[in-house]
């Protein structure tokens, strides 16, 4: 009687090949995963980066010797600051080197800002504040 051939795949080899498919499905879950995260992370400082920038232009445009703290709320965001004067206030001078019209002092402020239910962002600038010779200063 002739030998026959068998053909198709034995049960080793299927399981070989499932072996060899499995690690390499593995391997692209993780890589995958770790680019996802990667992703969220980027995003999340995009965001950050974004709401600072937000809350040092509004800053910057408030004086702190007028309003030492307060809160600001665009949208879905929120500014909460206060500050604290780093040194007495002196007179201006102008760049030709007379008396200017105005008192300066130097303040940090800390800031913190919120998006919706998010976690806080937190920043702290130093920025001059000034008033006219003889106003009070608010505190």
């Amino acid at each position: 009687m002739p030998k026959t051939r068998a053909e198709g795949f034995s049960l080793l080899e299927a399981v070989v090949a499932l072996a060899i498919f499995a690690t390499g499905a593995m391997a692209l879950l993780t890589w995958m995963n770790t680019s996802l995260r990667s992703i969220r992370m980027a995003e999340q400082r995009t965001i950050e980066t974004e709401d600072r920038r937000w809350a040092m232009d509004y800053l910057r445009s408030i004086n702190p010797m007028a309003e030492p703290s307060g809160e600001y709320i665009e949208g879905e965001r929120s500014l909460s600051w206060t500050s604290e004067r780093l040194g007495d206030p002196k007179p201006s001078v102008t760049p030709t080197g007379f008396l200017g019209a105005f008192e300066v002092a130097l303040y940090r402020m800390d800031a913190e800002v919120r998006r919706g239910r998010g976690e806080p962002v937190n920043l702290r600038i130093r920025l001059a504040g000034f008033r006219q010779p003889g106003e009070t200063e608010q505190e």
